[in-house]
This record gives C-alpha cells, sequence and structure tokens, in this order.
C-alpha cells in the first residue's frame, strides 16, 4: 500500500523522464500481485492432490481469455489500463474457480473462504487504504517526507490487519510468541 500511495515519488527516484501510464501500470501490476496473493495457497492445495487435469484446463482456459479480451477492447478504443482491469477480473475469476475445485477437497467451505478470508481481506485494504491516502498524498518532495509516508502507512496497515484481520486466537498466539522471543 505505501507503495501504491508513492509510486509517483518512487518512479520519479528512478527515472528523469516517467512515461504516461507508467505510474497507473505500477499501481495496477501491484493489485493485480495482491489478487494472485490470494490464490497461492488453493494453487498449491490443488496441486499437491495431483488431481491437476480438470484444474489446469479451467484455470488455464480462464487466463487464456486474456489476451483475446484485451485485444477486442483496444480495438474498441480502451484506454491501457484495461490490459491490467482485465487481469485482475480473471485472476478472481480463477480464484473463485480454485476455491470451488478445492473446497470438497479439503476442509473448508465456499461460505466460510468468502466471509473469513475474502471479505476479510477486502475490509483490511480498504481500511488502510483510506486513511493511508488520505494521510499521505501530500505532494512528496524529499526522502525525509517519503520515509515518514511510508512509516505512516505501514503503521495504519498493521492496525488495521491486527484490529480487523486477526481472530483473538490468533492474537493470543502471535503474544504469546512475543513474549518468548522477549525472553
Amino acid at each position: 500500500m505505501p507503495i501504491i500511495i508513492n509510486t509517483p515519488y518512487i518512479l520519479n527516484l528512478w527515472l528523469t523522464l516517467i512515461p504516461e501510464y507508467s505510474v497507473v501500470f505500477v499501481r495496477y501490476a501491484i493489485v493485480l500481485s495482491m489478487s494472485e496473493a490470494l490464490s497461492l495457497p488453493f494453487v498449491t492445495g490443488m496441486l499437491a492432490t495431483g488431481k491437476i487435469r480438470n484444474y489446469q484446463l479451467i484455470v488455464g482456459g480462464i487466463n487464456l481469455l486474456n489476451l483475446p479480451l484485451v485485444y477486442v477492447l483496444f480495438v474498441l478504443g480502451f484506454n491501457p489500463q484495461i490490459l491490467f482491469w482485465v487481469a485482475i477480473i480473471l485472476s478472481q475469476c480463477c480464484l473463485f474457480a480454485r476455491v470451488f475445485m478445492l473446497t470438497p477437497i479439503v476442509n473448508i467451505t465456499i461460505k466460510d473462504f468468502f466471509f473469513k478470508v475474502y471479505v476479510n481481506v477486502l475490509l483490511v485494504t480498504l481500511v488502510s487504504f483510506i486513511p493511508s491516502f488520505w494521510g499521505c498524498t501530500s505532494q512528496i518532495d524529499s526522502f525525509e517526507r517519503f520515509c515518514i509516508s511510508m512509516l505512516v502507512c505501514f503503521f495504519i496497515c498493521i492496525s488495521a490487519i491486527w484490529v480487523i484481520g486477526i481472530k483473538k486466537e490468533e492474537k493470543k498466539f502471535i503474544l504469546s510468541q512475543i513474549r518468548v522471543k522477549l525472553k
């Protein structure tokens, strides 16, 4: 999140001339990576079952839709960032296809995944993004302000994860591990 918010400053440090769409592309690439990260446990679980033929056909087929959909949208005159919108939407479709295929095999229901994982991740993201964006959107013109912005975003995200994203049992476990490490 701090990188998404501070993308213009980061690119300005790296590049002398920032190409058009590069800020948007970097931001969407990070969102796409976060979207794909939700799928990784399901990918591992599905591959561990050894039943991958149907999995590869369905998920691979959904992913193959990227090229023709983006081509058609480009022909229709859409902006280049539509590439990422299509990729993110298809990534979410793949996630739910993985969930539907894996839930009969593992001990999780679709409802549990949706409410205990997916909605929880979305809530933490929204709750941490809004104050981070609001608090860190001033024009960053120095490395010190950039570092402060990164720290503010980091602490807001950690707070949102602690308050919304972690259950009581997980908090107790984390605190007990911290006490053990401090001793």
